[in-house]
C-alpha cells in the first residue's frame, strides 16, 4: 500500500470517520503533506557520449530513363451493334413492367 493510503486509514481510525470521509477532509490531506516524506531530486543524466559519423555510401548509379508509353486508348461507350435493337437491360424491363393486381379468388364478391 502507499503512504497516502496508510495515512487515510490511521487518520480514519482515530478521528472515527470512514475511510471515504477521510480521503475528503482538508486536514487530513494538509496533515499528510506536513508529514509526508520528502522525495529526493531526480538526478540529471549525464550526455550521452557523441558517436562517430558513420561513413557515407557512395551515391548509386543513375538508371537510364524509361521510355513512355503510348497513351492507352479511350473506351469508347457501348454501341448496338448493326441490325439489332438497342433492347432494354432486365432492370430496365422489371421497373417498367407492372403486375397486375392480385385478386384473390376465395373472396366472395358482393
Amino acid at each position: 500500500m502507499t503512504a497516502w493510503t496508510e495515512h487515510l486509514k490511521e487518520y480514519a481510525a482515530k478521528n472515527n470517520m470512514t475511510y471515504k470521509d477521510a480521503m475528503k477532509d482538508e486536514k487530513s490531506k494538509t496533515l499528510y503533506n506536513k508529514t509526508k516524506p520528502a522525495t529526493p531530486p531526480k538526478e540529471k543524466k549525464s550526455p550521452k557520449e557523441k558517436k562517430e559519423p558513420k561513413e557515407k555510401k557512395p551515391p548509386k548509379e543513375k538508371k537510364a530513363p524509361k521510355e513512355k508509353k503510348a497513351p492507352k486508348e479511350k473506351k469508347k461507350p457501348y454501341e448496338t451493334p448493326p441490325g439489332k435493337s438497342g433492347g432494354m437491360s432486365h432492370t430496365q424491363q422489371v421497373k417498367k413492367h407492372k403486375a397486375p393486381p392480385v385478386v384473390d379468388l376465395d373472396e366472395e364478391e358482393n
